[in-house]
């Protein structure tokens, strides 16, 4: 029994390993068939331009976006902030670029109630800027990160 087990759990881990090799970790790992980016793109209409369609993400958010509901609102760089940033880092400050799914992005808060906010406001030498995405895949999360964090000058 123990030997079927190990062989299972050895087969389990190979196919895994086998899968992980073909994963693209740059360009468009995203191939969507012609109704996929047909529903993707009614999904982003229905949220009313504060998520966009993203030809390598599926969405994104927009640029100075108010969500439906007014929770949401993003910058001119399109991520979460009711402020702009610059690209440089200001002096004295610590910059942390926050990459994720709904957690990161704070679904079901204003902008003023994302944990980032409260980071900022606990650590008032830090920026914590967050370019979450609700619904958003660890792929897509990675691919967002490859996008843009190299725009910022960062910690």
């Amino acid at each position: 029994m123990l030997l079927g087990l190990g062989f299972a759990y050895g087969l389990a881990e190979l196919v895994s390993w086998a899968y992980i090799q073909r994963v693209p970790l740059s360009g468009d790992p995203f191939v969507l068939t012609e109704r996929q980016k047909k529903f993707v793109q009614l999904v982003v209409t229905e949220a009313v331009g504060y998520e966009v369609y993203s030809p390598s993400l599926g969405w994104t958010i927009g640029k100075n976006q108010v969500s439906k509901d007014g929770l949401y609102r993003s910058n001119g760089d399109g991520f979460r902030a009711d402020r702009e940033y610059t690209k440089e880092k200001p002096p004295g400050k610590t910059r942390v670029l926050c990459f994720g799914d709904s957690y990161t992005h704070g679904d079901e808060v204003g902008n003023q109630e994302t944990w980032e906010h409260y980071a900022e406001k606990t650590a008032p030498d830090m920026e914590f800027l967050n370019f979450g995405v609700p619904g958003y895949s660890l792929t897509q999360a990675y691919v967002r990160y490859k996008e843009v964090a190299g725009r910022y000058d960062t910690d």
